[in-house]
């Protein structure tokens, strides 16, 4: 008696985590499908150093600096381009950001450029 019912306690326990499983699994597909855009103003950048020259030089209304990074390869305008979150950060996040026509670039952004 005692194994029947320890073998239905395990069927029982075996059945709610595969429950949990699928809830969890639902959830994250539902949030795949939401696709999140970065907002219009925003620049990402190659690496951390690129993003904070490119910030720095907005402050000091540096149009020639910002220009500079861009011509160069190492920041540009994302505004409105789809992404996924690499690594969220608090101040700085690493996000991927499809680009019109099939390519994806790695880019640092400030993390504000992120929020809906």
């Amino acid at each position: 008696m005692s194994i029947l019912v320890c073998d239905r306690l395990r069927g029982a326990r075996v059945l709610a985590g595969t429950t949990v499983a699928i809830i969890l699994l639902s959830s994250s597909l539902a949030l795949a499908g939401k696709a999140s855009r970065v907002q219009e103003g925003y620049v990402g950048c190659i690496n951390d150093d690129a993003l904070d020259e490119f910030i720095g030089a907005a402050i000091d209304k540096n149009q020639r600096q910002m220009d500079s990074l861009s011509a160069s390869g190492q920041c540009f305008y994302v505004g409105g381009l789809e992404f996924d979150y690499v690594d969220a950060g608090f101040m700085t996040s690493e996000i991927r950001v499809y680009v019109p026509g099939g390519g994806s670039l790695v880019l640092f952004i400030p993390t504000e450029g992120t929020r809906e």
